[in-house]
């Protein structure tokens, strides 16, 4: 019994640790869009210019 649950925790460690990565991930990517987005916003101003 020891060895089974011993097993599942190692699981649930590498499953967390995929899920961490994997949302930091996403988080940085989002911060990348975010930066792309603000220059259309720089767009807009010279438009409103003319």
């Amino acid at each position: 019994m020891e060895i089974a649950t011993l097993i599942v925790l190692e699981i649930l460690r590498t499953i967390i640790k995929e899920a961490v990565t994997f949302g930091f991930k996403k988080l940085t990517s989002k911060n990348k869009k975010k930066k792309t987005s603000r220059q259309p916003g720089k767009q807009r101003k010279s438009s409103k210019r003319k």
